[in-house]
């Protein structure tokens, strides 16, 4: 794979691995095979907390993002049941109770965007370890992280397919909790609802729809929820999906990239994630869309 590197070690270069799968399927042929050996060998040196997580990067030590769930947990479920005889399953779960342990807010049950074990960074709290604020696209991710990989799990995991599953409905049920009444969508930092500079955005919201619109259709979450999954779906479609002035298509509100540290000084205020761009058609907005379209016809 010519643009892979495994030894920069970042999870965002695992997620796209999900794929080959389907062309394992479709195709027989061994070069996909060979792709997804590829990449689940990055995961064999990946660097981990002391506690066993996935670092988010290399460059990232001892940090653990809610992107990152997203980016690697549903391939490396896969391979594992699939190739690996369930070996790496047990580990894959471990990563998800961690997160809970040490990234879930009790108060709201929402979770914290980042987590520095170490607790140096600048943006850590210097007790928990965890950023400041609840950053939507981070929510949206993991809950389709945790809905993906229930996809793939085997249900011989008795416990620890319900234990995820659990997990995926007490963070859909917080999510709800601040739903925009109005739109349906979520705002970019969640629980600041009309804070000055704060936004309903569109990726966090689509992603939202997508996993809860799943998690009902593959019966993880009550048939009830799926109201809660097509209200933001319409919502984002109403407020942001539109035509310009070519007769093109046309979806706003996708904030282009938020994170964490760096020489940008990243620092996981309400500031920070108020700043970064807000742009139009970029493939973090529309293929979460596209996503959630897809489970709104095929109920």
């Amino acid at each position: 794979i010519y643009t892979f590197d495994a030894n920069e070690h970042n999870l965002d270069n695992i997620n796209q691995g999900k794929n080959l799968f389907s062309l394992v399927d479709l195709t027989g042929e061994q070069r996909y095979r060979d792709a997804i050996n590829t990449i689940r060998a990055q995961l064999d040196t990946q660097p981990r907390t002391k506690d066993g997580n996935f670092w988010h990067k290399a460059i990232y030590p001892w940090q653990v993002w809610l992107d990152g769930t997203y980016m690697a947990q549903p391939f490396y479920m896969e391979y594992e049941t699939r190739y690996n005889g369930m070996k790496g399953c047990q580990d894959s779960y471990k990563q998800f109770m961690n997160i809970k342990k040490y990234m879930r807010d009790p108060k709201t049950g929402l979770y914290y965007h980042g987590y520095d074990e170490s607790r140096q960074m600048y943006w850590a709290d210097p007790v928990t370890g965890c950023s400041a604020n609840f950053w939507l696209r981070a929510m949206g991710w993991f809950l389709v992280a945790m809905v993906d990989v229930l996809e793939r799990m085997d249900e011989q995991m008795y416990y620890e397919y319900r234990a995820i599953m659990a997990m995926f409905k007490e963070a859909v049920e917080a999510m709800i909790q601040f739903q925009d009444a109005e739109t349906g969508m979520f705002w970019q930092v969640i629980d600041k609802a009309g804070v000055p500079g704060n936004y309903l955005e569109t990726s966090g919201s689509s992603l939202f729809a997508y996993a809860v619109l799943k998690g009902v259709r593959l019966g993880y979450l009550p048939k009830r929820f799926r109201a809660y999954g097509e209200k933001a779906f319409y919502g984002t479609c109403d407020k942001y999906l539109g035509v310009n002035d070519k007769g093109e298509l046309q979806l706003s509100g996708i904030c282009l990239v938020a994170g964490l540290g760096g020489a940008t000084r990243r620092d996981g205020s309400l500031e920070y994630y108020f700043s970064e761009p807000v742009v139009e058609n970029d493939a973090k907005g529309v293929a979460p869309l596209l996503l959630a379209y897809t489970e709104m016809i095929i109920q």
